[in-house]
């Protein structure tokens, strides 16, 4: 997918992309590295959900801004089956406002996804 991701990047003129395979609880990036941050659809899938929360905050810089979607057990209405560990939004919140974000959701109805922003708390 890397592979198919960076020819479509390069085939639309994206000549300077790089794309990387790492562990999100690991990051080979250096401490504020990146502006923006954008997690869709995988947070249910890391076992250390924190250390990753931790990661982001290490490589993003002070006014970063962080996007997400992520299923909830609460917006679940049908009972449908998704794998991995489900957060509900106050957790997440919580994680989030831990390491110094400030967390806000959007408005947006999709099945049980929620849709999230965070910024870098400005002190």
């Amino acid at each position: 997918m890397l592979r198919k991701a960076c020819r479509k990047f390069q085939n639309n003129g994206f000549k300077d992309t790089a794309f990387y395979l790492v562990s999100a609880d690991s990051l080979p990036f250096y401490d504020k590295a990146f502006d923006v941050c954008i997690c869709h659809l995988s947070f249910n899938f890391f076992p250390d959900l924190i250390k990753v929360i931790q990661e982001i905050s290490r490589v993003t810089g002070d006014k970063a801004i962080f996007l997400g979607s992520v299923p909830v057990p609460e917006k679940n209405q049908i009972n449908s089956k998704i794998r991995g560990q489900l957060y509900s939004e106050n957790e997440l919140k919580t994680f989030f406002e831990e390491e110094g974000w400030n967390f806000k959701t959007f408005p947006l109805e999709n099945g049980c996804l929620l849709y999230f922003r965070a910024e870098k708390s400005r002190e």
